[in-house]
Protein backbone atom coordinates (compact mmCIF):
# COMPACT_ATOMS: atom_id res chain seq x y z
CA UNK A 1 0.00 0.00 0.00
CA UNK A 2 2.93 2.35 0.61
CA UNK A 3 4.21 1.83 -2.93
CA UNK A 4 0.73 2.24 -4.39
CA UNK A 5 0.28 5.45 -2.40
CA UNK A 6 3.44 6.88 -3.94
CA UNK A 7 2.20 5.87 -7.40
CA UNK A 8 -1.17 7.63 -6.96
CA UNK A 9 -0.15 10.91 -8.66
CA UNK A 10 1.22 8.97 -11.63
CA UNK A 11 -1.99 6.94 -11.92
CA UNK A 12 -4.09 10.12 -11.69
CA UNK A 13 -2.08 11.73 -14.49
CA UNK A 14 -2.74 8.72 -16.75
CA UNK A 15 -6.54 8.42 -16.45
CA UNK A 16 -9.30 8.07 -13.90
CA UNK A 17 -9.73 4.33 -14.43
CA UNK A 18 -6.08 3.69 -13.68
CA UNK A 19 -6.48 5.69 -10.46
CA UNK A 20 -9.69 3.82 -9.64
CA UNK A 21 -8.00 0.42 -10.11
CA UNK A 22 -5.01 1.47 -7.99
CA UNK A 23 -7.22 2.61 -5.14
CA UNK A 24 -9.26 -0.61 -5.25
CA UNK A 25 -6.11 -2.74 -5.06
CA UNK A 26 -4.75 -0.53 -2.28
CA UNK A 27 -7.96 -0.97 -0.30
CA UNK A 28 -7.89 -4.76 -0.74
CA UNK A 29 -4.29 -4.97 0.46
CA UNK A 30 -5.00 -2.67 3.37
CA UNK A 31 -8.14 -4.57 4.37
CA UNK A 32 -6.19 -7.24 6.26
CA UNK A 33 -4.72 -4.73 8.72
CA UNK A 34 -7.48 -4.50 11.31
CA UNK A 35 -8.40 -8.23 11.31
CA UNK A 36 -4.72 -8.97 12.05
CA UNK A 37 -4.82 -6.83 15.18
CA UNK A 38 -7.11 -9.21 17.09
CA UNK A 39 -4.74 -12.22 17.10
CA UNK A 40 -1.78 -9.91 17.80
CA UNK A 41 -3.65 -8.50 20.79
CA UNK A 42 -4.44 -11.97 22.12
CA UNK A 43 -0.78 -13.01 21.82
CA UNK A 44 0.80 -9.91 23.30
CA UNK A 45 -1.60 -8.19 25.69
CA UNK A 46 -1.86 -9.21 29.35
CA UNK A 47 -5.50 -9.67 30.37
CA UNK A 48 -5.42 -6.66 32.70
CA UNK A 49 -3.99 -4.36 30.00
CA UNK A 50 -5.84 -5.65 26.93
CA UNK A 51 -8.35 -2.81 26.63
CA UNK A 52 -5.66 -0.14 26.81
CA UNK A 53 -3.60 -2.15 24.33
CA UNK A 54 -6.50 -2.33 21.89
CA UNK A 55 -7.44 1.33 22.33
CA UNK A 56 -3.88 2.37 21.58
CA UNK A 57 -3.42 0.02 18.62
CA UNK A 58 -6.79 0.58 16.97
CA UNK A 59 -6.44 4.35 17.20
CA UNK A 60 -3.24 4.26 15.16
CA UNK A 61 -5.26 4.90 12.01
CA UNK A 62 -7.03 7.81 13.68
CA UNK A 63 -3.74 9.36 14.80
CA UNK A 64 -2.54 8.91 11.23
CA UNK A 65 -5.56 10.89 10.05
CA UNK A 66 -4.75 13.67 12.52
CA UNK A 67 -1.16 13.90 11.29
CA UNK A 68 -2.10 13.59 7.61
CA UNK A 69 -4.78 16.27 7.73
CA UNK A 70 -2.50 18.73 9.54
CA UNK A 71 0.58 18.01 7.46
CA UNK A 72 -1.41 17.73 4.24
CA UNK A 73 -2.96 21.17 4.75
CA UNK A 74 0.47 22.72 5.22
CA UNK A 75 1.89 20.92 2.18
CA UNK A 76 -1.01 22.04 0.01
CA UNK A 77 -0.57 25.62 1.19
CA UNK A 78 3.00 25.74 -0.10
CA UNK A 79 3.24 23.23 -2.94
CA UNK A 80 1.25 20.87 -5.18
CA UNK A 81 -1.08 18.08 -4.07
CA UNK A 82 1.22 15.32 -5.36
CA UNK A 83 3.61 15.91 -2.46
CA UNK A 84 0.92 14.91 0.02
CA UNK A 85 1.14 11.38 -1.37
CA UNK A 86 4.93 11.41 -1.63
CA UNK A 87 5.47 12.61 1.95
CA UNK A 88 2.86 10.28 3.45
CA UNK A 89 4.27 7.33 1.48
CA UNK A 90 7.78 8.07 2.77
CA UNK A 91 6.45 8.17 6.34
CA UNK A 92 4.61 4.88 5.75
CA UNK A 93 7.80 3.29 4.39
CA UNK A 94 9.71 4.27 7.53
CA UNK A 95 6.90 2.85 9.69
CA UNK A 96 6.86 -0.36 7.66
CA UNK A 97 10.62 -0.78 8.08
CA UNK A 98 10.32 -0.21 11.84
CA UNK A 99 7.52 -2.82 12.02
CA UNK A 100 9.60 -5.51 10.32
CA UNK A 101 12.61 -4.74 12.51
CA UNK A 102 10.86 -4.42 15.87
CA UNK A 103 7.72 -6.60 15.81
CA UNK A 104 7.41 -10.38 16.23
CA UNK A 105 4.29 -12.52 16.02
CA UNK A 106 4.83 -13.99 19.47
CA UNK A 107 6.57 -12.78 22.65
CA UNK A 108 8.37 -16.13 22.67
CA UNK A 109 10.07 -15.24 19.39
CA UNK A 110 10.98 -11.63 20.10
CA UNK A 111 14.78 -11.25 20.25
CA UNK A 112 14.86 -8.17 22.51
CA UNK A 113 12.08 -8.74 25.05
CA UNK A 114 13.21 -9.11 28.65
CA UNK A 115 12.71 -12.47 30.31
CA UNK A 116 10.66 -10.86 33.08
CA UNK A 117 8.26 -9.19 30.65
CA UNK A 118 7.93 -12.34 28.56
CA UNK A 119 7.02 -14.44 31.59
CA UNK A 120 4.46 -11.84 32.68
CA UNK A 121 2.78 -11.82 29.25
CA UNK A 122 2.73 -15.60 28.94
CA UNK A 123 1.22 -15.95 32.41
CA UNK A 124 -1.54 -13.37 31.98
CA UNK A 125 -2.56 -13.33 28.29
CA UNK A 126 -5.72 -15.01 27.02
CA UNK A 127 -3.99 -16.66 24.05
CA UNK A 128 -3.77 -20.47 24.18
CA UNK A 129 -1.61 -22.16 21.49
CA UNK A 130 -3.49 -25.45 21.92
CA UNK A 131 -6.88 -23.83 21.33
CA UNK A 132 -5.44 -21.92 18.40
CA UNK A 133 -4.47 -25.15 16.66
CA UNK A 134 -7.98 -26.52 17.24
CA UNK A 135 -9.60 -23.32 15.95
CA UNK A 136 -7.51 -23.39 12.79
CA UNK A 137 -8.95 -26.82 12.00
CA UNK A 138 -12.54 -25.55 12.29
CA UNK A 139 -14.32 -25.65 8.88
CA UNK A 140 -14.76 -22.09 7.63
CA UNK A 141 -18.26 -22.22 6.11
CA UNK A 142 -20.00 -23.82 9.14
CA UNK A 143 -18.18 -21.34 11.38
CA UNK A 144 -19.44 -18.35 9.36
CA UNK A 145 -22.96 -19.79 9.33
CA UNK A 146 -22.91 -20.23 13.11
CA UNK A 147 -21.73 -16.64 13.50
CA UNK A 148 -24.53 -15.31 11.31
CA UNK A 149 -27.09 -17.24 13.40
CA UNK A 150 -25.84 -15.63 16.60
CA UNK A 151 -27.77 -12.38 17.34
CA UNK A 152 -24.93 -10.84 19.36
CA UNK A 153 -22.52 -11.28 16.44
CA UNK A 154 -24.99 -9.78 13.96
CA UNK A 155 -25.61 -6.78 16.23
CA UNK A 156 -21.88 -6.27 16.62
CA UNK A 157 -21.37 -6.47 12.84
CA UNK A 158 -24.11 -3.92 12.16
CA UNK A 159 -22.78 -1.59 14.86
CA UNK A 160 -19.24 -1.78 13.52
CA UNK A 161 -20.47 -1.19 9.97
CA UNK A 162 -22.42 1.90 11.01
CA UNK A 163 -19.51 3.20 13.05
CA UNK A 164 -17.12 2.67 10.16
CA UNK A 165 -19.52 4.31 7.71
CA UNK A 166 -19.85 7.39 9.91
CA UNK A 167 -16.10 7.60 10.43
CA UNK A 168 -15.36 7.37 6.70
CA UNK A 169 -18.01 9.99 5.92
CA UNK A 170 -16.37 12.38 8.40
CA UNK A 171 -12.93 11.67 6.95
CA UNK A 172 -14.15 12.14 3.38
CA UNK A 173 -16.50 15.10 3.76
CA UNK A 174 -15.01 17.22 6.56
CA UNK A 175 -12.50 19.01 4.29
CA UNK A 176 -15.28 19.78 1.76
CA UNK A 177 -17.52 21.15 4.54
CA UNK A 178 -14.69 23.27 5.94
CA UNK A 179 -13.96 24.69 2.49
CA UNK A 180 -17.40 25.18 0.94
CA UNK A 181 -19.50 26.01 4.01
CA UNK A 182 -17.10 27.53 6.54
CA UNK A 183 -14.66 28.93 3.95
CA UNK A 184 -11.42 28.01 5.72
CA UNK A 185 -8.22 28.21 3.68
CA UNK A 186 -6.35 24.99 2.97
CA UNK A 187 -3.98 25.16 5.97
CA UNK A 188 -6.82 25.98 8.38
CA UNK A 189 -8.92 23.29 6.72
CA UNK A 190 -6.40 20.59 7.61
CA UNK A 191 -6.14 21.74 11.22
CA UNK A 192 -9.90 22.00 11.73
CA UNK A 193 -10.72 18.73 9.94
CA UNK A 194 -8.40 16.78 12.19
CA UNK A 195 -10.01 17.93 15.47
CA UNK A 196 -12.81 15.29 15.60
CA UNK A 197 -10.23 12.56 15.03
CA UNK A 198 -7.93 13.96 17.70
CA UNK A 199 -10.83 13.91 20.17
CA UNK A 200 -11.66 10.35 19.11
CA UNK A 201 -8.09 9.19 19.75
CA UNK A 202 -7.97 10.85 23.19
CA UNK A 203 -11.36 9.53 24.31
CA UNK A 204 -10.41 6.01 23.19
CA UNK A 205 -7.39 6.01 25.52
CA UNK A 206 -9.52 7.20 28.43
CA UNK A 207 -12.20 4.58 27.71
CA UNK A 208 -9.64 1.77 27.42
CA UNK A 209 -8.02 2.75 30.73
CA UNK A 210 -11.39 2.97 32.51
CA UNK A 211 -12.36 -0.45 31.15
CA UNK A 212 -9.16 -2.04 32.48
CA UNK A 213 -9.69 -0.36 35.86
CA UNK A 214 -13.24 -1.70 35.97
CA UNK A 215 -12.07 -5.23 35.22
CA UNK A 216 -9.42 -5.06 37.95
CA UNK A 217 -12.04 -3.77 40.40
CA UNK A 218 -14.29 -6.75 39.63
CA UNK A 219 -16.96 -4.95 37.60
CA UNK A 220 -18.96 -7.73 35.87
CA UNK A 221 -18.60 -8.02 32.12
CA UNK A 222 -21.58 -8.16 29.78
CA UNK A 223 -22.15 -11.68 28.49
CA UNK A 224 -24.83 -13.51 26.56
CA UNK A 225 -27.93 -13.75 28.73
CA UNK A 226 -26.96 -10.89 31.04
CA UNK A 227 -24.04 -9.51 33.00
Amino acid sequence: TTILGALTPLAASYNIWCLFALRVVQGILEGVTYPCLNPMTARWAPEGERNRFMSFAYMGGTVGTVVTYTLGGLILAFTSWEYVFYVSSCAAAVWCLAWFLLVSDLPEDHPRISEEEKKMILATRSFDPVNRDKELKTPLIPLIWDMLKTPAVVVDMVTDHCSGWGNIMIISMSPTFMKDVLHFDIAQNGAMSMLPHLCRAIIAQIAGSLSDIGIRQGVPRLRAGGA
